[in-house]
């Protein structure tokens, strides 16, 4: 397994407030987050910060019980609910922070296994086959309007509040953490990202690139599509493979 990652503060933003990190314990374990900041001119940039911080620290911590494979799973809602509440805490006590909240998107492998936790609407998907899988469910306003069928797939792309997202972290003191589980079959990918990709490319042209390109090529070649598109929010991209 390789991790490779890449983040860009795109053509319209004056600032990056994406995020992300990369770890591995081994050959066959490790971990990628990326986390997607909102709220003021600085306050999104400290929320993802502290967010993949918190997070990576614990995950970190809790090495023994990744390697092992013992309660993956609540060792991730742990590590994200307790980047929450320090969000949540600070958003609330320093007044350049208030309101301020991130997105979040972390994958940790082991050996074929893939454990995916997300709050918000950066994604992961998995290249195998030859195709592209959306494997995370935005959290968004869209999303919903789209599950309730009053407006259409194409009518998302183009909403005027396509943006606005329902959950994140930091914004309440308790969050709902989305979790998936999933085998990896040998030659596929894993690509964690920002809105500033999806937003921009199509889904077969981030397919093409993975289906013809790898390593760090990957990452460069994605950010470099999303601001020939405009660039307009930053772009964040890790690949796991």
């Amino acid at each position: 397994m390789n991790l490779f990652g890449k983040t860009d503060v795109g053509r319209k933003r004056e600032n990056n407030q994406d995020v992300f990190y990369l770890y591995q314990f081994s050959s066959k374990a490790g971990f990628a987050i990326v986390c997607d900041g909102m709220g003021g001119q600085s306050g999104g940039h400290i929320a993802s910060d502290m967010t993949c911080t918190v997070v990576s620290q614990r995950l970190m911590d809790g090495s023994q019980r990744i390697l092992s494979g013992d309660g993956i799973r609540e060792l991730m809602v742990e590590a994200i609910s307790e980047a929450n509440i320090e969000v949540y805490k600070r958003s609330n006590t320093e007044p350049g922070c208030k309101g301020m909240g991130t997105t979040i998107v972390l994958a940790v492998i082991l050996g074929e296994q893939v454990h995916l936790a997300h709050i918000g609407d950066s994604r992961a998907y998995l290249f195998s086959g030859g195709r592209l899988h959306q494997l995370t469910r935005d959290h968004s306003l869209v999303q919903e309007l789209r599950d309730q069928g009053k407006i259409s797939d194409e009518e998302m792309k183009h909403h005027p509040n396509k943006n606005m997202i329902t959950r994140a972290v930091g914004v309440n003191l308790m969050v709902d953490i989305d979790y998936l589980e999933l085998s990896l079959e040998p030659g596929s990918k894993l690509l964690l990202c920002s809105d500033g990709l999806t937003n921009m490319v199509p889904d077969e042209e981030i397919a093409a690139v993975l289906r013809y390109q790898s390593g760090e090529t990957v990452c460069g070649r994605l950010i470099a599509l999303a601001n020939g598109a405009g660039g307009a929010d930053n772009i964040t991209v890790a690949v796991a493979e």
